[in-house]
């Protein structure tokens, strides 16, 4: 793509840093027009030609002025304007061995543009080389990345910015490259190296859908037990920033209004609102399951848009609960706005579409939700078809609620019920499907953690896991995420609170009860 703007407005550029021949090279490469990159109200990325048939490309960083004239002058007063601190992050970075562009020149082209300039590393993002490799390759690159962090932190520095976006595989060493430097500084703060490692991790999760990769980095690091509620801090400024621009009728929803009779509600932008109110209120169910809550309950499958779905239809029931729903909102409004933030910081919950609910003086309110269609089974419907297969589901969903846990993550109502699963090949994947009970990110208490634990463990029947297998799951849970107290008295506390609840687990051993065969 050719960017001829750029080509005029830095045909005289005012060089403040860089040596006189990487100057003159930049000036005949600029001449010869450039591919635009990225461009964004802040800033234009453009690649470059070396100058000559044989040098390297090079890459322009175009920053345009702050339009706030109090910004401009912040950032004067303070030594911070964004192309400065790239530039001097760069060069120091650079001079220090560590892995990023090299530095070429510094200059404000006739515009009033601030230029840094820096050779182009030649090879796939980091993104991109993850998702063409296979298991064994995949491993490898976390490797190099773990490599990459830990020399630049061991320097003395944190990136501050540390997302997949901003790494690239340098094509003649392999080497993870750095990118976008603006934000580095020089720490040696565990707690600032914690939040570059928390951005990365969130950031290989929501690129891989899963926390297996994010695990492989962990394991090529040193342990940290402060990292955890890094974790959890991240994600909750995260979500709390995201949600303020995004979570919204006009950004990323859509007002709905339906009737006779009336009935009002949000969707996701993406959907045409017709297409979302047929769902909700008129689609025939290709098949319906039974009723739960006392009847208050009814969940239908449906097909929206050649795609099978989930209708959610909730009654208040009691006058005490229909007078509660009128002050908190509808059990389906909750449901979609709590989602919706869910799925910002995690991807552990089926993705919710829409909702509808009917609000009226002198009638109790009922309302619908509209959720995407995940998994094959509810966990507490599935029966293994062998003991193997019945310890590796069970240490999965363990090792699933301990990640949750550990960042703060947690669930009101964690019954196997809640969780619907995909079982192939060996491999689980779990979502949660009642939405409204979501919690989090926040710190959870071990009083919490262990309330789970019992629900999970009570809902599911005897005869699909035995009590060998839930104690390995648990002693897989408390691997992730240890307790304070011996594994061995947790486990006879989840064991005797799961008999109380008086569901579907029964304590009912396969061999002679032993302290390791407790549940």
């Amino acid at each position: 793509m050719s960017d001829s703007g750029a080509v005029s407005a830095v045909s005289t550029v005012r060089w403040i840093e860089g040596a006189t021949e990487e100057r003159d090279r930049i000036d005949r490469a600029l001449a010869t027009g450039g591919e635009a990159l990225h461009a964004s109200a802040h800033r234009s990325v453009v690649a470059y030609d070396g100058g000559d048939a044989l040098a390297p490309r090079i890459v322009v960083k175009h920053y345009h002025p702050p339009a706030s004239r109090m910004r401009a002058l912040r950032d004067r007063v303070f030594d911070r304007a964004p192309a400065w601190r790239e530039w001097r992050a760069l060069r120091t970075l650079h001079v220090r061995g560590l892995p990023v562009a090299r530095p070429l020149a510094f200059g404000i082209d006739a515009a009033g543009r601030a230029l840094v300039a820096m050779q182009r590393v030649e090879g796939p993002d980091f993104a991109t080389a993850l998702d063409r490799a296979d298991a064994d390759e995949r491993a490898r690159l976390v490797e190099r990345l773990a490599a990459c962090v830990a020399r630049l932190h061991e320097a003395g520095f944190v990136h501050g910015d540390l997302h997949l976006g901003n790494l690239r595989i340098n094509e003649d060493d392999d080497r993870v490259i750095l990118l976008d430097v603006q934000d580095a500084r020089g720490t040696t703060s565990p707690a600032a190296r914690r939040r570059d490692l928390a951005r990365l991790l969130f950031a290989l999760e929501r690129a891989t859908g899963d926390s297996a990769t994010g695990a492989l980095l962990l394991a090529a690091l040193p342990d940290d037990p402060g990292l955890d509620r890094a974790r959890c801090a991240f994600l909750r400024d995260h979500a709390r920033g995201r949600q303020r621009r995004h979570l919204r009728p006009g950004a990323d929803w859509r007002a709905l209004e339906t009737g006779p009779p009336p009935r009002r509600g949000l969707g996701v932008a993406g959907i045409e609102a017709s297409l979302l109110d047929e769902a909700l209120r008129d689609a025939k169910p290709l098949r319906s399951l039974a009723p739960r809550r006392s009847g208050r309950v009814q969940i239908d499958v449906i097909e929206l848009g050649g795609r099978q779905q989930v209708r959610k239809r909730v009654a208040a029931g009691n006058l005490r609960r229909g007078v509660a729903d009128r002050l908190r909102g509808s059990p389906a409004a909750r449901a979609f706005r709590r989602g919706q933030r869910d799925r910002l910081v995690s991807d552990r919950s089926a993705p919710a579409l829409a909702f509808l609910e009917h609000r009226a003086w002198g009638r109790r309110p009922e309302s619908t939700l509209l959720l995407e269609h995940v998994g094959e089974i509810d966990l507490d419907a599935w029966r293994p078809a062998s003991p193997e297969a019945a310890r590796d589901v069970a240490i999965a969903v363990a090792t699933w609620l301990a990640e949750q846990h550990a960042v703060g993550l947690g669930h009101r109502d964690a019954k196997a019920g809640n969780i619907r699963m995909t079982w192939r090949a060996g491999n689980a994947r779990f979502w949660w499907v009642d939405l409204e009970d979501l919690t989090g990110p926040r710190p959870l208490r071990e009083s919490k953690r262990l309330h789970a634990l019992v629900q999970l463990n009570a809902s599911l029947a005897d005869e699909a896991f035995d009590a060998d297998v839930r104690r390995a799951a648990l002693d897989a849970y408390h691997a992730r995420l240890p307790f304070r107290r011996a594994i061995d008295a947790v486990a006879c506390e989840i064991h005797e609170r799961s008999i109380a609840r008086d569901h579907r687990y029964r304590g009912r051993p396969t061999g002679p009860v032993t302290a390791r065969q407790t549940p």
